[in-house]
């Protein structure tokens, strides 16, 4: 089980665009149009030529029927 920072890497927190959108099997950003892997958690385009962050990525652990997320 992974789990992802669901705030952008790649610019200041911005009020009009807080968080990434979940689109198939890839994370978004509507202000620079960045695409992010959910199964790795890169950068899967480069449009500004200047990114260079990946998502951060949580600590998962299942225990029992419980599951665990924590930085």
């Amino acid at each position: 089980i992974l789990a992802w920072e669901q705030c952008p890497p790649n610019h200041a927190v911005n009020s009009s665009c807080p968080k990434l959108n979940i689109s198939g099997v890839q994370l978004s950003c509507d202000c620079t149009q960045n695409l992010y892997s959910l199964a790795t958690g890169q950068l899967l385009n480069n449009i500004e030529q200047n990114n260079k962050y990946a998502l951060v990525r949580y600590r998962t652990e299942k225990i029992g029927s419980s599951l665990r997320i924590y930085n």
